[in-house]
C-alpha cells in the first residue's frame, strides 16, 4: 500500500507524540508506582502537555 504525502505526515507526528511520551516514562521513578499512577501521568502528559487524545483509551471495555 502506498502513503500519500499527507499521510506520511500524519504517522511522522504521531510517531514524535509516541516518543514523547516515551521520553516521559524514561524520566518517571516508576519504582513504588502503581501501574494506574504510571496510566493517570501518561495520560495526563497526553491530553494536557501533548493536546492529543490517547488512542487505545476505552479500547478494551
Amino acid at each position: 500500500m502506498i502513503k500519500s504525502a499527507e499521510e506520511l505526515a500524519l504517522m511522522a507526528e504521531s510517531g514524535r507524540l509516541l516518543a514523547s511520551v516515551f521520553g516521559l516514562i524514561d524520566q518517571m521513578d516508576l519504582i513504588g508506582m502503581s501501574t494506574l499512577e504510571v496510566n493517570d501521568r501518561v495520560e495526563r502528559f497526553i491530553r494536557e502537555d501533548l493536546k492529543s487524545r490517547p488512542a487505545s483509551l476505552g479500547q478494551y471495555g
